[in-house]
């Protein structure tokens, strides 16, 4: 039942979104896109986890109404009081001001910003190989790396600079939809997150580049086919290729860093009989599995058990506390989420888990309303006006949204730094003498 009724509101919310934003992939879409993938995936049973309860499954569907009900908000309050379609016409031809000079500026930004995230990567690993007496220490001692950084010891590390990276990797997604080609540049800011993900033996970080990158190639090219739809049709295998370039450069560095960090042991610890109904020996897909269904069961363990005290947005906002504690003007602060055994230990909750424990129901209902208005208006102020800023928190929105199955995306400090560090970058007069936004 369960299900069933999980992707009856996938197939009409997609149609739904279809019809109100004009395009297939947009925030309704990404939303129960990403529910319904781990929901399904829970309800395959492949791990014998522990049951699912009533009023769990009532409050995901409050949330996705709250979600719903933000989008259909703004969307009316555009119908009725938005402005008519010939004052809109007139806007589409405004272009976004950033290729004026032929892209050359945007160039050297992902190349600065890119090469800065490399070199912090590759300190990073020097740190860590002469702790460990070379590669091969490293690798032997994955776990033991991946553990310290869980407990908040993450040696070696630059504080902030690592996450320029993804600057780097917003600004290459741009440029390769709007010019319609695929360079080498791109690859560079791309391989700092890798580098730098892999020192930690983590996985978060590669997958919120890749979505970054996906999602603003998406945007960008759905602007091109609306104001320049020759030259998108003539990107469409340059496309195809971009996409499988991402892809592939993606899900093979998941897969090394995972390998090393000891799948074999994340199963023995779960038991062959709770694994029952997976057939043969691919440790890495029983990972992955783990990874994608246990959102949820971890969720239902944090209600029954509700004994997680947390400062007021403590999750939600927590670079900001973390800065401060530098300070020493709050004392212990957690790097993780606590974890449950389900029957495996995980700590990814879903969203819903950090805003209760950081605002308690009413950040529940709240939150995701604000995100459906929020993405609606961005949506709309992007593929109307061209504005670069729009496009930043769009996309940055669509992040948090895609995300919500694990976390909240602002709980780390690279949705911040890519937030703020782009919109300064492309506000800056540094572009050219005519940028305007």
């Amino acid at each position: 039942m369960v299900t069933f009724i999980t992707l009856s509101i996938f197939f009409c919310s997609s149609i739904l979104g279809k019809f109100i934003f004009k395009r297939w992939i947009n925030p309704l879409f990404l939303y129960t896109s990403a529910w319904s993938f781990m929901i399904t995936l829970y309800e395959m049973k492949l791990i014998s986890y522990s049951q699912v309860s009533n009023s769990t499954w009532l409050i995901i569907l409050l949330v996705y109404i709250m979600f719903f009900l933000g989008v259909i908000t703004f969307y009316i309050a555009k119908s009725v009081y938005g402005r008519n379609e010939i004052n809109l016409e007139i806007e589409r031809s405004i272009e976004m001001k950033l290729f004026s000079d032929g892209g050359k500026y945007v160039k050297n930004l992902i190349l600065f910003f890119g090469i800065i995230g490399f070199l912090v990567a590759l300190q990073h690993w020097y740190v860590l190989l002469n702790e460990f007496g070379g590669i091969g220490g490293v690798l032997i001692g994955a776990d033991d790396v991946y553990r310290m950084r869980i407990e908040g010891e993450n040696f070696g590390k630059i504080p902030y600079l690592t996450s320029f990276s993804y600057i780097g990797v917003f600004l290459a997604a741009l440029y390769s939809a709007y010019k319609n080609k695929f360079s080498i540049l791109v690859i560079i800011p791309i391989l700092g997150v890798i580098l730098s993900d892999a020192a930690n033996f983590a996985r978060a970080g590669v997958f919120f580049a890749f979505l970054l990158f996906i999602i603003t190639f998406i945007m960008v090219k759905y602007y091109m086919s609306i104001y320049h739809s020759e030259k998108s049709k003539r990107g469409n295998k340059k496309f195809i290729i971009t996409a499988f370039v991402i892809i592939l450069i993606t899900f093979s560095s998941v897969y090394v860093i995972r390998f090393f960090r000891n799948p074999v042991g994340d199963i023995e610890r779960i038991g062959a009989r709770n694994m029952h109904n997976f057939r043969g020996d691919l440790v890495i897909m029983q990972s992955m599995y783990l990874y994608f269904s246990s959102p949820v069961v971890v969720l239902e363990e944090y209600f029954h058990y509700a004994n997680e005290n947390v400062r007021f947005g403590e999750n939600t906002f927590y670079p900001f506390y973390n800065f401060i504690k530098r300070f020493k003007v709050i004392e212990k602060l957690e790097a993780y989420p606590h974890g449950y055994f389900i029957p495996m230990w995980s700590n990814s909750s879903t969203f819903i888990r950090e805003l209760h424990a950081d605002f308690g129901f009413g950040g529940v209902i709240i939150f995701p309303f604000l995100i459906g208005f929020a993405s609606s208006y961005y949506w709309f102020n992007f593929f109307t006006r061209g504005k670069i800023s729009s496009l930043i928190l769009l996309t940055f929105i669509e992040i948090i949204i895609v995300f919500s199955v694990f976390n909240i995306a602002t709980r780390h400090v690279r949705w911040y730094i890519g937030v703020v560090g782009l919109l300064i970058v492309t506000k800056s007069n540094l572009f050219t003498k005519n940028q305007t936004d």
